[in-house]
């Protein structure tokens, strides 16, 4: 039988932490995205005890890799277990893998160390990743989409004025918002 990408993945999940003194992040083995982020230094209102954390309560990981199904062309989770590898000196911690087709896939994520509070490379907020998909001798590489995860309003953010993506290719920096964005 051939195994789809979205086919259920028997391997247990491993999960990695990653963290500073900004966010703390978990990353699963099962298609290597990210479970949660938690904010360490805002709670989810004044007095309370709970974090900030995107993605809880959600069914699917954030920054998940989806690729085409083979029968109808439409995005499909990519749940196969990636192994986890150790992190490497420059901090990057690695996930890799393999589709039913052969395409080896390669996930990356770090984050910033710094205590600034600065924007960009200084701010201790960012999650950076790279996705590497690469096919057999002889087939083009697959298109893949990427899910933004689940951002639930908190309880002080009636209008969502706090929710928003921070699009950066390069030196191009673009504020989204979540309007712009659909399911």
């Amino acid at each position: 039988p051939v195994v789809r990408p979205a086919d259920p993945v028997f391997e247990p999940e491993r999960t990695v932490r990653l963290a500073n003194r900004h966010l703390d992040v978990v990353l699963t083995s099962h298609g290597g995205s990210i479970q949660s982020a938690r904010l360490l230094e805002h709670r989810l209102a004044r007095g309370a005890q709970q974090q900030v954390t995107f993605n809880d309560r959600a069914a699917d990981p954030a920054l998940e890799l989806h690729v085409p199904d083979p029968a109808t062309a439409k995005p499909v989770p990519v749940r196969v277990a990636l192994s986890p590898l150790p992190a490497s000196p420059d901090g990057w911690t690695r996930f890799a893998g393999q589709l039913p087709d052969g395409t080896v896939v390669s996930r990356a994520y770090r984050l910033k160390a710094s205590d600034g509070e600065g924007r960009g490379g200084d701010d201790g907020h960012l999650v950076e990743f790279s996705v590497s998909l690469k096919p057999p001798a002889g087939k083009a590489a697959p298109k893949f989409w990427l899910s933004t995860g689940t951002w639930m309003p908190e309880p002080a953010d009636t209008t969502h004025l706090f929710q928003r993506v921070l699009v950066a290719a390069a030196e191009d920096t673009a504020h989204v918002a979540l309007s712009e964005f659909t399911d």
